[in-house]
């Protein structure tokens, strides 16, 4: 398993880095000052996950909101964590 490395954004709202295979995800990923300061844990929750809907090759940019619910749905369904 490898570590992942939390890095500050530079700029925009944060990025995953992208590597090649499956599922195209890399193990750095850069989030933005207002990740910390502005995002309850669920925003929080949901932005990294759309963080790595956006790196994964195969998946465009039409898709990435679609990605989000999904796995907010599964969440709810489940029962798991604090509801939205």
């Amino acid at each position: 398993m490898t570590p992942i490395t939390v890095d500050r954004a530079s700029s925009g709202d944060g990025r995953w880095s992208p590597e090649a295979g499956l599922p195209g995800l890399g193990s750095t990923v850069e989030l933005a000052d207002d990740f910390f300061t502005s995002k309850n844990p669920i925003e929080q929750t949901r932005h990294v996950i759309r963080l790595m809907v956006r790196a994964m090759p195969d998946t465009g940019t039409t898709w990435v909101e679609a990605y989000v619910e999904s796995v907010d749905g599964v969440h709810q369904v489940r029962g798991l964590g604090p509801a939205p």
